[in-house]
């Protein structure tokens, strides 16, 4: 059995709950979802919290968002 880090729990979930949100059509929604979870993980440093933030920023303001590069934003982060 493999130990999980708090880490790798958070990002499961965020995965999970921001997987709902696209499911549903809603591709700003699971950016948002994704970032704000990762970003309340507190084992992550503050710096790569920035940056998870940037990223999405970026992602969520790009011209013809579509589900797969939410999709392959979501499923970028390992579990």
């Amino acid at each position: 059995m493999a130990f999980e880090s708090p880490s790798e729990n958070m990002t499961v979930m965020a995965k999970r709950r921001a997987l709902e949100y696209l499911e549903k059509g809603d591709l700003i929604g699971a950016v948002d979802s994704m970032v704000s979870d990762l970003s309340k993980d507190s084992s992550r440093p503050s710096v790569q919290q920035s940056m998870i933030g940037m990223m999405g920023m970026e992602l969520r303001n790009k011209p013809n968002l579509s589900e797969k590069d939410v999709r392959d934003f979501i499923k970028g982060f390992a579990d």
